[in-house]
């Protein structure tokens, strides 16, 4: 519920305090935002696995602080041992994270739906349906 909000409040920021409304980014990162806290919503709603795959996407969010250590730095190339640390750290966790785990979620999501269709009431179905599609 957390992340939910502050993806709707940062939703909120950029539609109406950041200048830059027109270009390609603005339009691509307010999107982000609307699908992103309608996934989690839907996810939190659906129950079953849903809410276990919502929180392994969001634990996907922690190779994006290695990320934005990266983008403050000068020199983004630099030898440094720190910096080749903040490189490998990304670089490992986003494997992992979301080249790995994430998918793994999915499947197991998708399977347990389908697993347990006959169970769900329809309306139920069709919300953990569009949930995985989101």
């Amino acid at each position: 519920m957390i992340t939910a909000s502050y993806l709707t409040y940062d939703y909120v920021y950029q539609r109406y305090r950041v200048n830059d409304k027109e270009s390609q980014v603005a339009r691509s990162m307010l999107w982000h935002h609307i699908i992103g806290a309608g996934g989690i919503l839907l996810g939190i709603g659906s129950g079953f696995v849903a809410p276990g795959v919502c929180s392994v996407t969001l634990l996907s969010e922690f190779c994006s602080i290695f990320l934005i250590f990266r983008e403050m730095q000068e020199d983004k190339f630099s030898p440094h041992p720190l910096s080749m640390l903040n490189q490998t750290v990304f670089v490992l966790s986003y494997t992992f994270l979301r080249v790995i785990l994430i998918p793994y979620a999915l499947y197991i999501l998708v399977r347990t739906t389908f697993l347990y269709t006959f169970e769900l009431m329809p309306l139920h179905r069709k919300v953990m349906v569009l949930w995985a599609i989101l």
